[in-house]
């Protein structure tokens, strides 16, 4: 054994003594010999918290972390910066590490959170400078956030860079537009608008929300004030083009055909029904022996009530036969002759162009009808009556489908948050095989038939996402923002935090259980579970964690759950199994603890102890005269547990 070798030994024997500050003098005589050995200074850090000597621990801490840092070990130096803002939270320096070593790990959401501590903290402090100094660092690790980007054009606008406000006010429209976000871009850009009406960019924005809204007055509004700035720019061409889609939607816009000098439809229709007029009468192109028609009253628009032309020709469909007909395909009760006759008269062409807006009008109040297909008139049916009957039937068509539309649209069942999703039957999560783990009537076995998780789960509640948002944004609630900028925040964390590698998180989770920073630990696996490759590994690591905090009823739900994951090992399941009849022993469960010890014995006799630790359970409960002990010789008959 070396010299070092031999002062870290009695090093610890001082500690197991007591002797923490004689142990932290010993420990630095072993950092003389090697100043760059990390795991020395990290227990001479450990040893100065125990001692109460706060500084003097930061500052070993702070060298630890530098350490893991230069070496690349950047979760590591996370966790040993964590722990030191666990002494003193007031550290700004330790923030902006973090964020730095964050942002190399690409934990985006994480550099994010501890950027805002920093902007709270300067915004506090009256260091508006500093605070938009980290803004700006902010958009530099996540140029998507768009409620740092408001609170960076809000700081703009304060300070009188109207060009730069707009700029950033420009990127926060395009991606709300781009997000479907159509109401809040509306929003935005309408407040800015007061003040800047001569700025193109607004303008243009707000029209490209109200073509994307459907609402063509308030377009064509825009569209004509965009033309008016693009006269005063000299873009004849785009005042042009703006002319050409305000007359795609409305053809007759006065101001529009004049810009592009330009004749109405209804005027050049005029100017042809003239030249028609003027031909002379003894050679007329067309003869109308019977019908005098106004061509020009006709092109203005159609009379509201047309009457039917008059023809000596006989109907269609006789009236009389026609009527028994109708009343025969028509159960419901008819509330006369005449609106009969009108329902037939559709079938006119004549006069069917001017009815169609009254029918359309009167439409919704026409009751469903069930039309029947004819049997006794049929083949006597006559001439025209398959047309008019047929019409009939394509009018009820169009009231069924437009009232069985109504239907679907109204909610069959109460609404369920977006985040709410129904979990699948235990068997579905890996159960099969788990058998041979445990005993046959147990309650461990008749908690995992039974999830409780069945039914409605908020899914981001369960995986920790919620948990972690909450945290990652904390400090960005306490600001002076807007609820707008809140909002955007808070779904552009989300967005990142949502997309990071599992991984990460589950190796970050681990540091920080080596630094016992147990509830940090927790939330890095709860974000990790997302990707199922994880899920088995995060649950077991959730219950030891919970193990160590002593919440004892928590690591069992943990490590139930774990079990719960298929396409694992027979080996990982007799270890989870053995961790959890441990939860069940801490938590004074002795019976469920001999239980489950007794599964991972009869896999494996010689796992862990295991059969020691089952004898001494039984004599514990004083229950060996109802449970048999695990036999201490290997030839003995093996208990029949399943």
């Amino acid at each position: 054994m070396d010299e070092k070798s031999k002062i870290i030994d009695k090093a610890q024997k001082l500690v197991q003594k007591g002797y923490l500050d004689k142990a932290i003098a010993e420990y630095k005589r072993a950092l003389e010999k090697d100043p760059k050995d990390a795991t020395i200074r990290l227990r001479i850090g450990d040893l100065y918290v125990k001692v109460n000597k706060r500084d003097e621990a930061i500052r070993e801490y702070g060298e630890v972390a530098k350490l893991h840092a230069q070496k690349g070990f950047y979760l590591k130096a996370i966790a040993v910066y964590k722990q030191i803002l666990k002494l003193d939270e007031g550290l700004m320096e330790i923030h902006f590490k973090l964020a730095d070593l964050y942002t190399k790990q690409k934990l985006i959401a994480d550099a994010i959170a501890e950027l805002s501590i920093l902007v709270s903290f300067y915004e506090k402090k009256g260091k508006f400078d500093e605070a938009f100094d980290v803004l700006k660092k902010m958009i530099e690790a996540d140029p998507q956030n768009i409620g740092v980007r408001l609170k960076v054009s809000e700081y703009y606008q304060k300070r009188g860079f109207t060009k730069d406000a707009l700029a950033e006010y420009t990127v926060v429209f395009k991606s709300l537009v781009k997000d479907g976000k159509l109401e809040k871009a509306e929003k935005l850009y309408q407040g800015l608008y007061a003040d800047n009406r001569q700025n193109i960019d607004i303008v243009e924005g707000l029209a490209e929300v109200y073509r994307l809204k459907g609402d063509n007055n308030q377009l064509v509004r825009y569209y004509k004030e965009l033309a008016k700035l693009y006269k005063e720019k000299g873009e004849v061409d785009k005042r042009k083009e703006i002319y050409e889609k305000i007359l795609a939607l409305y053809p007759d816009d006065k101001d529009a055909l004049d810009a592009i000098g330009r004749k109405s439809v209804v005027q050049e229709a005029a100017k042809k029904v003239t030249s028609v007029e003027r031909i002379p009468e003894e050679e007329p192109l067309i003869s109308w022996p019977e019908v005098s028609v106004d061509l020009t009253s006709e092109l203005k628009a159609a009379p509201e009530e047309p009457s039917a032309v008059k023809t000596e020709e006989e109907p269609l469909i006789p009236w009389k036969e026609m009527i028994e007909v109708v009343q025969e395909a028509k159960p419901v009760e008819a509330k006369d002759a005449k609106q009969i006759e009108d329902v037939l008269l559709i079938e006119m062409p004549e006069i069917s162009a001017a009815k169609a807006a009254a029918k359309k009008e009167k439409r919704e109040a026409v009751p469903l009808i069930d039309i029947k297909e004819p049997t006794s008139h049929e083949e006597h049916a006559p001439e025209g009556f398959n047309q008019g009957q047929a019409h009939v039937e394509e009018i009820v068509e169009e009231l069924s489908h437009e009232y069985i539309e109504s239907v679907e649209e109204l909610p069959v069942v109460e609404k369920i948050e977006a985040s709410k999703v129904v979990k699948e039957p235990a068997k579905s999560h890996g159960l099969e095989g788990l058998e041979e783990f445990m005993p046959e009537g147990s309650r461990v076995m008749g908690e995992l038939e039974s999830s409780p998780e069945e039914g409605y789960v908020d899914l981001s509640l369960e995986l920790g996402l919620e948990e972690a948002l909450g945290f990652l944004t904390e400090s960005w609630t306490s600001g002076s923002e807007g609820k707008e900028t809140l909002t955007e925040f808070k779904q552009g964390v989300e967005k990142q935090l949502s997309k990071e590698n599992s991984e990460t998180h589950y190796n970050l989770g681990i540091a920080y259980m080596e630094m016992e920073l147990y509830n940090d630990a927790m939330r890095e696996f709860k974000i990790a579970l997302k990707d199922p490759s994880f899920e088995f590994d995060c649950y077991n690591r959730l219950g030891l964690s919970s193990m160590a905090k002593g919440n004892y009823q928590e690591a069992i739900s943990n490590f139930l759950k774990g079990l719960k994951v298929g396409g694992r090992s027979d080996e990982e399941r007799k270890g989870l199994m053995y961790e959890l009849g441990l939860a069940y022993e801490a938590s004074g469960n002795s019976h469920e603890a001999v239980e489950v010890f007794k599964s991972v014995y009869e896999t494996d006799k010689t796992f862990r102890e295991v059969a020691s630790k089952v004898n001494r359970l039984i004599k514990k409960t004083k229950k060996g005269d109802e449970t048999e002990a695990i036999p201490s010789r290997d030839n003995m008959i093996e208990i029949e547990l399943l």
